[in-house]
């Protein structure tokens, strides 16, 4: 009797690892207080982040986590393998236009992030004052539990979502992260109409 209390117990849990993964999404992404920057347009993978600087002028923006740079301090690639800077998750050029406006899209590297920590976003500036660290803002993350076959995201399973698929395949448009884990639902790693066949045994099976 224990014995097939244990297996079912083992089998239940094998199918809630099936239905289910953890993600990560990017949580209240803020500006600094007195940087001059905003940030808008978040989502759970991505930020934009608008700052008013010096017209056509070369920046490099970067993102660390909370143990990185200090205001002045411009982390070296020995201090990153460190980890002295903590561990950068995103690291880009942009270039201001004619007005000074700069603008760059946040996509930091989620596989290599930490839900444990807080992530500054940093800018190098080649204004007057030097090559410097300005510190413009910071976000979290938290972990997200995702249901596998729920590609309306409406935390359901049904036909619903199978519909939803086929549209999906049939249209061949690129899927945002979330999608490509609900809509793998024989997580082979693919999307394709092998996937409607597992969401449809999904469905029938409850």
């Amino acid at each position: 009797m224990k014995r097939k209390v244990m297996l079912c117990a083992l089998v239940f849990a094998l199918l809630l690892s099936c239905a289910n993964a953890m993600a990560v999404k990017i949580n209240n992404a803020t500006p600094e207080s007195g940087s001059g920057a905003e940030i808008t347009d978040q989502n759970d993978k991505s930020f934009k982040v608008t700052y008013d600087g010096q017209k056509d002028k070369e920046y490099v923006v970067m993102v660390v986590s909370k143990d990185g740079v200090g205001e002045g301090d411009v982390p070296t690639k020995e201090s990153i393998s460190n980890n002295q800077n903590g561990v950068v998750v995103y690291m880009d050029q942009v270039e201001s236009n004619s007005e000074g406006k700069v603008e760059f899209v946040v996509r930091p590297n989620l596989e290599n992030a930490d839900t444990g920590d807080t992530y500054r976003v940093y800018m190098s500036s080649n204004e007057a004052s030097g090559n410097t660290m300005k510190l413009l803002g910071s976000f979290t993350l938290e972990d997200v539990l995702e249901l596998i076959g729920d590609v309306n995201g409406d935390a359901k399973v049904n036909s619903s979502d199978i519909t939803a698929l086929v549209n999906l395949i049939i249209s061949g448009r690129d899927l945002t992260e979330n999608q490509k884990v609900a809509a793998d639902s024989n997580k082979d790693g693919v999307v394709n109409s092998s996937d409607i066949t597992a969401l449809v045994n999904l469905v029938i099976k409850g």
